[in-house]
């Protein structure tokens, strides 16, 4: 015996399925109205808009105001359509994120953690954190400048970082002319300054 078997599930019988079910109802409804299905389904829709409207509105509470003055519905199907109101406000769902987010967190640990240990030992001494006497000068000047001189000096420091990377890339494709030796310090702030 098959567990799809129409005598142990019955899924596939047409009464069975909500689908059918609500069709048949449909069918029943356009009989005692006298209306097209589309038009039945459509009044049904705006009904329950409205109904939602209506208890949004009953819901909301301003700042400050008395109990006396919270809005009651005049509506004329809002007391009718009451048993719609379990149907109306959402169920709380569950809530997966935290497993997926360790899960990805553990991952992530693991694939560090391999690509670590394959890496030459040069390339995680240059990785490791090296702190600088000319970065903690730089980082400890850029602090004393105001927010205005601050980001002048860094978008200039970028400038140049930029230049000197770009002139290493122009040596590696072709050879270049010799830099002229014995720049002066004022030619060095001039550059700064431009």
């Amino acid at each position: 015996m098959s567990w799809r078997s129409e005598a142990i599930c019955g899924t596939s019988l047409v009464k069975t399925t909500t689908i059918a079910k609500r069709e048949i109802a449909y069918t029943e409804l356009e009989d005692i109205l006298k209306h097209t299905k589309h038009d039945i389904k459509a009044k049904i829709a705006g009904l329950r808009t409205q109904l939602g409207r209506e208890i949004a509105k009953t819901n909301s509470w301003k700042s400050g105001q008395a109990t006396s003055e919270k809005y009651k519905s005049t509506w004329a199907f809002y007391d009718k359509l009451q048993f719609l109101l379990p149907v109306t406000q959402a169920g709380k769902s569950k809530d997966n994120l935290s497993q997926d987010q360790e899960l990805l967190i553990d991952t992530q640990d693991e694939f560090d953690q391999e690509s670590l240990s394959s890496a030459s030992p040069t390339c995680t001494e240059i990785l490791e954190a090296t702190p600088r006497i000319s970065e903690k000068y730089v980082s400890e000047k850029l602090a004393t400048f105001d927010k205005r001189l601050r980001m002048i000096a860094e978008k200039r420091i970028s400038d140049i970082l930029f230049e000197i990377e770009m002139n290493s890339h122009n040596t590696m494709s072709q050879v270049q002319a010799p830099v002229p030796q014995g720049h002066s310090a004022g030619t060095y702030m001039s550059l700064l300054r431009d």
